[in-house]
């Protein structure tokens, strides 16, 4: 996927600052997000959001439903969107950024 980590990162943050409601258990987007909608966004494939998803779920970083995603750490996503790939390891708890 390459880059689009970090292109999803920024998509989800972008989307956040403009429907997100913060909640205890994280910043919630507020609509429904279908994978393919986003994998549009950011011109790569489902399968590869799917796959990004999964790696972020594991490291805490989101949470998906069928109310959309919910930033668990919008830090974290910020750093990997801000080319901070230390920052973005620090806050998975010292995982790479292939997300």
């Amino acid at each position: 996927m390459g880059k689009r980590p970090a292109e999803l990162a920024a998509t989800l943050l972008r989307l956040a600052a403009k429907t997100g409601v913060r909640r205890p258990d994280g910043l919630h987007l507020g609509l429904p997000l279908p994978q393919v909608d986003l994998a549009a966004m950011t011109g790569t494939s489902p399968e590869s959001v799917s796959r990004v998803f999964g790696r972020w779920r594991a490291a805490g970083w989101i949470a998906t439903g069928d109310e959309g995603p919910v930033l668990r750490d919008p830090a974290a996503l910020r750093s990997l969107a801000e080319g901070d790939t230390a920052g973005a390891a620090d806050a998975a708890g010292g995982r790479s950024d292939r997300a």
